[in-house]
């Protein structure tokens, strides 16, 4: 083999090396980078969260809530709000106080108002839908995870 082609094949095999020691930390601790990632883009998912309840008006399910009640439909027009559907603003205050908790199985978004609980068991309010997770993961997470191994 020629020198020339000698150092090509180097070349080639440091580049996969160093490929190989990008990949390390997600071959070794695949959750906890994953975890990192994810945790990187909490405003994000809260966003993803806050736009499925006000814009889109459906729960984790992908259902669409319920109808308000006649009596929150007229607390809500005396509020200038809006009432076709379910969004869950009135004070703004479950939307603001919004927060994720991490798990070692992932993360639960919550809020830290006094009615979050009731919230979540009634309407299935606060979390993701498996569309806006799999968008999240394709187009952010991987990507992000892309970038760190290839950079």
């Amino acid at each position: 083999m020629c020198k020339e082609a000698q150092n090509k094949n180097k070349s080639r095999i440091m580049k996969l090396i160093a490929l190989q020691k990008r990949f390390k930390p997600y071959a070794n601790n695949f959750d906890k980078q994953m975890q990192i990632l994810f945790k990187k883009n909490t405003d994000v998912i809260l966003g993803l969260n806050r736009n499925q309840l006000v814009s889109e008006s459906v729960d984790i399910e992908g259902d669409s809530f319920p109808n308000y009640a006649p009596m929150s439909v007229t607390m809500r027009k005396a509020k200038g709000l809006q009432t076709a559907r379910m969004d869950f603003v009135f004070s703004g205050k479950l939307q603001r106080q919004m927060f994720i908790k991490w798990n070692s199985d992932g993360f639960l978004i919550t809020s830290s108002v006094d009615y979050a609980n009731e919230v979540q068991s009634k309407w299935l309010a606060l979390g993701l839908t498996d569309e806006n997770l799999e968008n999240l993961v394709r187009n952010i997470i991987i990507p992000s995870m892309l970038k760190n191994i290839f950079k």
